[in-house]
């Protein structure tokens, strides 16, 4: 199972890599929108895990919209620390396949939430 993470935050980035490459998972992670864009084609991700609120050059809801141009079958899951009745109307429009992951989270839940949408 391939993951693609945008977290820009470097503690959880680092944090997450670590512990997802530890489950088993051969992933990817980076900051931002164009650092993601940019691992493709060499790696097409089955899952992308991001940060719904990233700095600088987009957001992570945007990148899961362009990375499911390309890969329609792309499970999202998206991390914020927005409250879930915030995030749910810019959600909508592309929520089959998506699963918000509220901050903070424990990696148990993450990893129930993988599992969850790989089924």
């Amino acid at each position: 199972m391939r993951i693609l993470l945008v977290e820009d935050e470097t503690l959880l980035r680092t944090s997450l890599l670590h512990l997802l490459r530890r489950a088993g998972f051969d992933v990817q992670a980076v900051r931002g929108v164009s650092e993601a864009l940019a691992t493709q084609p060499e790696f097409v991700p089955d899952i992308l895990i991001t940060d719904w609120l990233l700095q600088g050059d987009g957001d992570g809801l945007d990148l899961a919209r362009r990375l499911r141009q390309a890969t329609p079958s792309l499970r999202v899951i998206v991390i914020t620390g927005l409250l879930a009745g915030e995030a749910r109307p810019e959600l909508a429009p592309s929520a089959a396949g998506v699963v918000l992951l509220e901050k903070p989270f424990l990696f148990a839940d993450l990893l129930a939430t993988i599992e969850r949408i790989r089924a």
